[in-house]
């Protein structure tokens, strides 16, 4: 007997024989499984640095992944306008349907170090229940510190076998 407000864990010991999942079925009982809490955006990976192409986002649940569009995302800061020009998601990316970890890929990248702010508008993704998500915006601090350093070395002049110097 299930009673209100409890939780139930359902453990599938041997996926390994079917790869296409499995269906719960609660036609034989009044319990109603539901979910009205919409998404929305949580955080920010804050460890980027100056010349980062892509900032990546936490939602507070999985959103589906055909409701993600690069024009649902904002970035303002110095340096900007800002275009997100592609996305992913590791478990869109793998065939899933949904994730809560997306990672955008923006134009130009992000050069001086500041203070930015990333926001998705009201309805702009769905969770798994359809809830649209909420308005939100999320301030971060870049460094000027570049991805890497890379170090020059002048060489000298010198002539080469086929002619013309180097």
């Amino acid at each position: 007997p299930v009673l209100a407000g409890e939780t139930y864990v359902v453990n599938v010991s041997n996926f390994s024989l079917s790869q296409n999942g499995y269906n719960l079925n609660f036609a034989a009982s009044t319990a109603a499984i539901f979910d009205t809490t919409p998404p929305q955006l949580q955080s920010v990976i804050t460890s980027i640095t100056c010349g980062a192409t892509q900032l990546t986002l936490i939602f507070s649940e999985n959103i589906e992944c055909s409701s993600i569009a690069n024009n649902d995302f904002t970035l303002t800061g110095p340096g900007g306008p800002y275009t997100v020009i592609g996305w992913s998601a590791n478990g869109c990316t793998s065939g899933g349907s949904y994730d809560r970890i997306v990672t955008l890929i923006i134009s130009p990248a992000i050069s001086p170090g500041g203070n930015y702010q990333v926001c998705v508008p009201a309805g702009a993704f769905t969770d798994l229940c359809a809830n649209l998500s909420l308005q939100g915006c999320l301030n971060f601090t870049t460094n000027n510190i570049p991805p890497t350093t890379l170090a020059v070395t002048a060489c000298n002049s010198y002539n080469l076998p086929w002619g013309g110097t180097g």
